[in-house]
């Protein structure tokens, strides 16, 4: 399955505010179910893990690795070159503590810069990201 990021609104076909019963009509059963962050939920399918506000279990974000295609745009998230082609697209990405994130697209990369890591793509609506703290924000820079 293909999923298409579409900034702030999740990644077609899951969007945030999706319930539980919506993904698992969508997706299946998930491989693993987890809680995370005080009492968020999250769902694991493979590469793929979708996160559930404690609140009212409606999706509040979605990342992948790896194994998933996963595209913006019509642009492969993990194909090389993509990483920075859509920082250059957001025009104002930010380190916070690790991450790249784009907040003019609700994107998060972890794992880009340090060619060891193990890369992640997670996509959040809009007030998710108004919750960071500006303190740990630095402007990021392609090298």
């Amino acid at each position: 399955m293909r999923f298409e990021i579409e900034p702030f609104e999740g990644a077609t076909p899951i969007r945030f505010g999706m319930s539980e019963a919506d993904v698992v009509r969508i997706l299946g059963e998930p491989e693993h179910i987890g809680d995370i962050f005080e009492g968020d939920r999250h769902y694991s399918y493979g590469p793929m893990t979708i996160g559930f506000a404690k609140e009212d279990r409606k999706v509040m974000h979605v990342a992948f690795t790896p194994g998933v295609e996963v595209t913006f745009r019509g642009l492969n998230v993990f194909e090389p070159g993509a990483f920075e082609q859509m920082c250059k697209l957001d025009g104002k990405p930010v380190d916070y503590l690790g991450s790249i994130m784009l907040l003019e697209l609700g994107i998060d990369f972890n794992g880009f810069t340090d060619k060891g890591e193990q890369k992640v793509v997670a996509v959040f609506p809009r007030e998710e990201l108004a919750c960071l703290k500006s303190k740990y924000m630095e402007p990021f820079r392609i090298v």
